[in-house]
């Protein structure tokens, strides 16, 4: 039988998204509450009913049907995720937590410290940015040079694994494409006259339902497994 609870979150979250794909592929139903007047961020996650489930007051934070409460955002994906996705024999399972965990340890810290300035959360260190920058490029190339010869992270199919990895490299990645190009790189051309430049995809406004719109496999895999992961923007 299906997962299905509610998601606790606030909107945007990275975090939160990587729960949302993982149901979608395996066929749990998650109601979000992101938003007033049924969840606001900084205030009924302080509550002390929240509290009661959730000690630490963190979010994403996931509420089953059945009473069972867990936090932490790759605890919740994993929960709502199938056999195939957690990898369906200990090497794979091994494997993809390999990966989640490398998401956490070796890019989210660096991104951060990379990014989060841009966004107001920090103040800029200029000597620490170029240090995480860096490191940012170090690991996004080990990950380009295990994907070069492989569509997806372990085995044949998506997995939790593709699913981090694609939330914690997109903030990297938006950076890394604001940035001027290096020596030895080419710079992209500017449209010519004329042309229009490509139309920027609206976002969706977070959902306070059940998630009933079907995820495009085919299309989450072409375009994973032919983004290079130095240079393209992601989400």
């Amino acid at each position: 039988m299906a997962v299905s609870g509610t998601l606790y979150t606030y909107p945007e979250n990275w975090r939160a998204f990587k729960a949302l794909i993982a149901a979608q592929y395996s066929g749990a139903r998650l109601r979000v509450l992101s938003a007033p007047p049924l969840f606001r961020f900084g205030h009924t996650n302080r509550s002390p009913q929240f509290l009661q489930k959730f000690p630490l007051g963190k979010v994403p934070a996931f509420e089953g049907d059945d009473g069972f409460c867990v936090f932490e955002s790759n605890a919740i994906a994993y929960y709502v995720s199938t056999e195939e996705l957690r990898g369906s024999t200990p090497e794979a399972a091994a494997a993809v937590l390999q990966w989640v965990n490398f998401a956490d340890s070796d890019v989210v810290p660096p991104a951060s410290t990379w990014v989060f300035p841009t966004l107001g959360i920090l103040h800029y260190n200029k000597q620490a940015t170029e240090v995480a920058k860096e490191e940012v490029r170090r690991v996004l190339g080990v990950l380009d040079g295990h994907l070069r010869t492989r569509t997806f992270l372990v085995g044949e199919r998506v997995s939790l694994a593709d699913i981090s990895l694609k939330f914690a490299e997109g903030q990297a990645r938006r950076e890394k494409e604001k940035e001027p190009p290096r020596k030895g790189e080419k710079e992209k051309e500017p449209p010519r006259k004329g042309e229009k430049p490509p139309k920027r995809e609206e976002r969706r406004p977070e959902p306070e339902q059940d998630l009933d719109d079907p995820f495009v496999l085919d299309e989450f895999k072409h375009k994973y497994s032919n983004e290079d992961t130095l240079g393209t923007g992601g989400h």
